[in-house]
């Protein structure tokens, strides 16, 4: 069983998805954050309206806060939700949500 960094990183490491191209399904995000009960309102203004934002965005994980960005460094696939209201930012990790493609698929 993968520990939850590892799920987030298929088992460490994202090299292998490099350059594989994955259409962004909003509606699906939805649906999945919904099933999570993700639901809450803005921690921000308290709003209860969002968006899923069309496109995914990548938080690299370094191992020190000091010094530049690392080339190579694991990254974390996360889809992006804003609030209608306000526009506060909140993150999700697609490996959890099960919204990453699976390594078969992508190698076969």
């Amino acid at each position: 069983m993968m520990n939850a960094l590892s799920q987030l990183l298929y088992g460490g490491s994202c090299y292998w998805i490099k350059g594989f191209v994955m259409p962004i399904d909003r509606d699906e995000i939805a649906r999945v954050l919904k099933e999570r009960r993700a639901i809450k309102p803005c921690h921000r203004c308290g709003e209860m309206q969002f968006t899923v934002l069309d496109g995914y965005s990548k938080m690299t994980l370094e191992k020190e806060i000091q010094g530049g960005l690392v080339i190579g460094a694991p990254i974390v696939p996360v889809a992006t939700i804003a609030c209608d209201n306000c526009g506060a930012i909140t993150s999700h990790a697609l490996g959890p949500l099960g919204l990453l493609p699976k390594k078969e698929e992508e190698e076969g």
